[in-house]
């Protein structure tokens, strides 16, 4: 079964597992045990032995605001690795803003060699400023790992958390940033990042948006990417109930300390024709 916690940055699972959820009042706790990986036999001894999660997730509402606080564990006692994240997550309206926000820490060790460190926030804030026109920006910070240390950004990613993407109806069928947006360079130099986005429904069945994106390393000696920039522009328009066309148009185009050789702006055409049935 799926399984995420808040805004699915530091958990977005499909696997085997069971979820527990008490519905007790203010507070409702869910228990989640998950079979995350059977490494390679469904005899756990030894080598073969699973990593599995642990996770316990608190449900509750602040004067209109749903918040969860969560902590998760995945152990793997084949390599030898453990690693957890503890975050807070809250969403709700400010006026006419509506507003999602998320602080993680995260930790561990594979062996006795690597200590992970991660801590992470995200802010998103959307609204509409008329019937058809609607406006967002996000902020996203993480930190980059010392020396000795290695970053964790989550404990399983099923690649639905995809800050950085295009904010159009195909938001998850283009990737943009592979590494995932708190560690987009893959260099354990963390992120600090922002983004505008808006949209606009020209008629009942036209509309079309766009969306701006700056990154920087938090830690930048440990990458050679400066800055990174990605713009992403679409349209869609909708034939019937069920069906709709679509183009979308990105670029991005990393700023170096030294520049590599052959190394070229990153451009993506998308198209999508889309019956629901």
């Amino acid at each position: 079964q799926y399984l995420g916690l808040g805004v699915l940055e530091v958990l977005d699972a499909n696997t085997t597992a069971i979820n527990f959820r008490l519905k007790m009042g203010a507070v409702e706790p869910s228990l989640i045990y998950g079979k995350v990986e059977e490494n390679g036999s469904v005899n756990d001894d030894g080598a073969n032995d699973d990593t599995n999660l642990y996770a316990i997730n608190l449900s509750f509402d602040i004067q209109g605001w749903d918040s969860n606080v969560f902590y998760a564990l995945a152990d793997d006692d084949a390599a030898d690795t453990e690693a957890w994240g503890l975050g807070f997550y809250t969403s709700g309206k400010l006026g006419v803003v509506a507003l999602t926000g998320e602080l993680a820490f995260l930790g561990g060790d594979a062996g006795a060699n690597v200590d992970y460190e991660g801590v992470q926030f995200y802010l998103k804030g959307e609204g509409n400023l008329n019937d058809a026109f609607k406006v967002g920006a996000e902020f996203l910070y993480a930190q980059g790992a010392d020396a000795g240390e290695d970053q964790l950004t989550n404990l399983a990613d099923f690649g639905d958390f995809t800050v950085v993407d295009t904010n159009a109806p195909c938001a998850t069928d283009v990737t943009i940033v592979a590494d995932g947006p708190f560690d987009y360079t893959g260099d354990n130099a963390g992120v600090v990042a922002g983004t505008l986005f808006a949209s606009y429904q020209a008629t009942e069945q036209f509309s079309f948006g766009g969306k701006f994106s700056y990154l920087t390393p938090e830690e930048d000696e440990n990458t050679n990417i400066d800055s990174t920039v990605s713009f992403s522009a679409w349209a869609n328009y909708d034939l019937g109930s069920n069906t709709s066309f679509m183009v979308l148009y990105n670029l991005s185009s990393h700023d170096y300390d030294v520049d590599p050789a052959n190394e070229d702006d990153q451009g993506i055409f998308y198209a999508r024709f889309l019956i629901n049935f």
